[in-house]
């Protein structure tokens, strides 16, 4: 099955097989869970402005860890 941009609210995703997605496609949502466990390595997500459809930045040096809820990284040129 292809789905591209101008045929996606056409259809269901399969559960199983190969799925070939083409062209450039926008989510309205983006599906959030809590993390896998405790002592996992997180990372922080980024996006350009407060609006608009742009995608979604990570930075391997920024992490949280939800063992001790802390946020660590390098910082550089600015406080944290």
């Amino acid at each position: 099955m292809a789905i591209n941009q101008d045929n996606v609210a056409d259809k269901l995703i399969p559960t199983t097989g190969t799925l070939t997605v083409s062209g450039i496609l926008t989510a309205t949502t983006v599906n959030i869970s809590t993390t896998a466990g405790s002592g996992t390595t997180n990372y922080l997500t980024f996006v350009a402005s407060a609006t608009g459809s742009q995608p979604q930045y990570t930075n391997t040096s920024l992490t949280y860890n939800s063992t001790n809820n802390a946020i660590t990284g390098g910082i550089q040129g600015g406080t944290f």
